[in-house]
């Protein structure tokens, strides 16, 4: 074959080509022009289905607007119970008085679920409290606060059509936490998406978490310190305690390591520090010197002051726990003191995983969300004690125990026998030196 042959065909191919594309293209341009008059068309149908219906459903009396079927907002469900029966009435429906109200009642049934919210602000005090585990006053602080937070402010800033108000940010926290759900559980309850229900725990978790600092806070100056031993000294007459050490375990269902919390209380049962440790084999005295706040007490204590631990702990100097076996008076008076100072404040954490069920039954796979809905729960905690919102503990199977009761054989780690036997002679020894105070105070 030449070159002459060759370029020709080259050329013809080239022709080809470009003929076959342009044809494509003229197809493509007559479907999009063919599926622009179909959706055209069908408008069109919409528009007069729309224009025959509004005729149809107008009276001389009362008109009735027709409105596309579609989902009530939750704005919407919140003042559902405020409209008439008129407005409940489905569009081109002729009802006599007798019919609407018994097209009401089932209406009313079949979104009673979806009424929740509106049912919440009919609740009286006790029954508040049972659906949420705090009281209508506790709610209504968090709301107040909450309100006002940058949190809140930041979902404003959002283009978000689901806004709801900040009450009821509250509400579906509260009720989140004091019960063994799910986010879908969640959602459905207070009829928003699922997307919606996660939103709205993490929100108020960051908003609870950032004011931290506010509600959990351990005594540092020396008028806060003596104010602080003076209440414990009025329990029993125990000198220089200025908050008790407390400890539990607990397994969620997201993760197979149980978490340790570990918190230091006031007399009334109020938490000064809260810490929580992501392992399964520690000795909780090595929990407490894992925590940021161990450095901390020795230099608050001053050796002056102290703290009470159960026998859970290694004693020490500023940490004192319970004589093993006691043999003397004075000893076993100092068991004595000890034990009524720790009963009083001995079932706060008890109560908080009673209060706040969602602790147990987590099913978050991140450790650090784990941490602050713990941290979150605690604050709410505070919170009810200061507005003197106080629950009834029950007996509760599904309640983790309080890991002062055992510790399962084998999984303590030991400290080094030399460190650990001066620690605990120092310890000793300042324990000696309180039951012998409080024996010559019995005497006098």
């Amino acid at each position: 074959m030449d070159s002459g042959t060759a370029k020709k065909l080259k050329l013809a191919l080239a022709l080809a080509t470009v003929a076959y594309i342009g044809l494509n293209a003229y197809n493509l341009h007559l479907e999009e022009e063919e599926s622009k008059e179909k959706k055209k068309k069908r408008q069109e149908t919409l528009k007069r289905k729309y224009e025959q219906a509004r005729a149809n459903s107008s009276s001389s009396e009362d008109e009735v607007n027709y409105q596309p079927r579609r989902r009530l907002s939750f704005q919407r469900q919140v003042k559902i119970e405020q409209q008439s029966n008129d407005e409940l009435t489905p569009p081109g429906v002729d009802m006599n008085e007798d019919l609407k109200v018994s097209h009401v009642e089932n209406f009313n049934e079949k979104r009673r679920e979806s009424d929740f919210v509106d049912l919440v602000s009919k609740y009286s005090d006790e029954m508040f409290k049972d659906v949420f585990h705090v009281s209508r006053n506790t709610a209504e602080r968090l709301y107040i606060q909450f309100k006002s937070s940058p949190e809140y402010d930041n979902i404003f800033k959002l283009n978000d059509q689901t806004r709801i108000p900040a009450k009821h940010y509250i509400w579906m926290f509260l009720w989140f936490v004091g019960r063994k759900g799910t986010y879908l559980e969640l959602s459905s309850m207070f009829n928003v998406s699922l997307s919606k229900a996660v939103s709205v725990v993490d929100t108020v978790l960051q908003f609870l978490n950032n004011s931290a600092r506010e509600f959990i806070q351990f005594p540092e100056s020396n008028t806060d310190m003596r104010n602080s031993a003076d209440s414990f000294e009025q329990i029993a007459d125990f000198p220089d305690v200025i908050a008790c050490l407390l400890n539990t375990r607990i397994q969620t269902k997201g993760t197979k390591t149980p978490f340790w919390i570990q918190v230091l209380c006031d007399s009334k049962g109020r938490f000064l520090d809260v810490f929580i440790e992501s392992t399964s084999d520690l000795h909780p005295t090595a929990v407490l010197e894992n925590s940021p706040i161990n450095e901390k007490i020795k230099n608050i204590c001053q050796r002056r002051y102290h703290i009470l631990a159960k026998q859970d702990y290694f004693v020490r100097e500023w940490l004192l726990t319970p004589i093993d076996e006691p043999t003397s008076k004075e000893q076993i008076w100092y068991n004595r003191q000890h034990s009524k100072t720790m009963n009083v404040v001995l079932d706060s954490l008890e109560i908080l995983i009673q209060r706040f069920p969602q602790l147990t039954a987590m099913q978050f796979f991140s450790s650090y969300k784990i941490k602050r809905m713990i941290n979150a729960c605690c604050i709410l905690q505070n919170i009810c004690l200061e507005e003197e919102d106080f629950f009834d503990a029950e007996v509760d199977p599904m309640m983790v125990a309080l890991a002062g009761a055992k510790n399962d054989e084998g999984q303590t780690k030991q400290r080094p026998e030399d460190i650990e036997c001066h620690l605990r002679k120092i310890g000793e020894l300042k324990r000696k030196q309180i039951y012998i105070e409080l024996k010559k105070e019995e005497r006098t």
